[in-house]
């Protein structure tokens, strides 16, 4: 009795530890079975999919499985918005994509130029043949970065940054480690450092929200946590403050990482990264900088992003939940039912990627593209990040 207890509660828990990750568990079922499987994520009967015409199904569906993003409520808190679904959700993700549409991010380039030129000067002084710790450097650019253009110039604070990307790594840490199945002991010291990180970014959070109000922004430099200010009916404090922590621990990863790779299949890859150099001279010229202008004009660097994105499978999934009953693939899925697009099997898939462990940004030429599926490649499975994902590494 107590065996099949727990069984019908851990689920497939234990062939996901054995495969690795989830993403290597859905790349095995996913071979052995086809594009539509399923499995147990715990007590949650759960589908997958990885074929374009049922990513096209499913593209009007927004809300999302709170199931399979539990393991981070304890970060992100229970009103975090990676956990607000219905109308509720969908107001607010309504209110909130726009902070990183091109027109916002195009106020904040100069700020991406300079610190694109501080990274730039730090990779260049240092001995030739030293091994570079490449993710470090990304990631605290990225952090520099987002951290400006979501929460203003709080962040142009050394210290405030450096305070920043410590009490990311540890949290970020701690969400892998639940991921894996790791579990905290009360007391520990993991533990401790945890709850002082994570009362940290908090603290932080509501420091920035104090000076905003004390020095509004001006209007160009209005910002992510502004419209959540400004919505006080959507926005009460433990939501602001859930929302703001949110994005402030799990808003950093793709795009630190996504520039970490794509500098690395240039440097793999050194035809590719004379194209992008003798792009940079076309587009740039004699500038000294890049302008908001110049960004849709690196086309070859944009296929360069896209390929960095399908090959390091930086997002290997996505998850919906749907309140009807939908047809996939021939087969009626129930409401209620969490149901993965596994962008990852789908970005290795050799029907739709010829070859696909080589790496070649020609698979994103306009001409190449065309005859593709729309929905072939759905890097963060239909959000607005990815703009906010290419623009920040374009510039850097």
């Amino acid at each position: 009795m107590w065996i099949v207890l727990l069984m019908c509660r851990n689920g497939n828990y234990a062939d996901i530890a054995t495969a690795g990750s989830l993403h290597e568990l859905l790349v095995k079922l996913h071979k052995k079975h086809g594009p539509i499987v399923s499995f147990w994520f715990g007590p949650k009967f759960t589908v997958s999919v990885a074929d374009p015409e049922m990513f096209k199904v499913l593209k009007a569906v927004s809300d999302r499985p709170p199931e399979l993003f539990r393991v981070y409520e304890p970060v992100f808190g229970p009103e975090s918005i990676q956990f607000a679904n219905g109308f509720e959700g969908h107001r607010r993700r309504k209110l909130t994509d726009p902070s990183w549409s091109h027109d916002m991010l195009r106020h904040f380039c100069e700020n991406f130029n300079e610190l694109g030129e501080e990274m730039s000067t730090k990779l260049s002084s240092l001995p030739k043949m030293e091994h570079i710790p490449l993710s470090q450097y990304t990631l605290a650019l990225t952090i520099k970065g987002l951290s400006q253009t979501s929460f203003g110039n709080y962040f142009k604070d050394e210290e405030h940054c450096h305070n920043m990307k410590h009490n990311y790594e540890i949290c970020w840490k701690e969400m892998e480690a639940r991921l894996s199945g790791a579990q905290m002991t009360e007391g520990s010291e993991r533990q401790k450092r945890y709850d002082e990180a994570l009362e940290n970014t908090r603290d932080m959070v509501k420091d920035i929200v104090q000076k905003r109000k004390e020095i509004p922004p001006k209007p160009h430099e209005r910002a992510f946590i502004d419209l959540l200010m400004e919505n006080e009916d959507i926005y009460h404090e433990s939501k602001l403050l859930a929302d703001a922590t949110t994005f402030m621990i799990g808003g950093f990863h793709t795009s630190g990482y996504l520039l970490c790779w794509t500098i690395y299949y240039l440097t793999l890859n050194q035809e590719v990264q004379e194209k992008v150099y003798q792009e940079v001279l076309r587009v740039v010229g004699s500038k000294e900088s890049i302008g908001p202008e110049d960004i849709p004009q690196f086309q070859y660097m944009k296929q360069v992003m896209n390929e960095s994105l399908r090959l390091s499978i930086l997002a290997p999934w996505a998850a919906k939940v749907q309140e009807v009953d939908i047809s996939l693939g021939g087969h009626s899925i129930p409401k209620g039912t969490p149901v993965i697009t596994a962008l990852g099997v789908m970005s290795q898939d050799e029907k739709i990627w010829p070859n696909p462990k080589k790496f070649d940004p020609d698979r994103f030429s306009p001409e190449n593209v065309k005859g593709r599926h729309q929905f072939a490649f759905q890097p963060f499975g239909y959000r607005v990040v990815y703009v906010l994902d290419i623009d920040l590494p374009i510039t850097s």
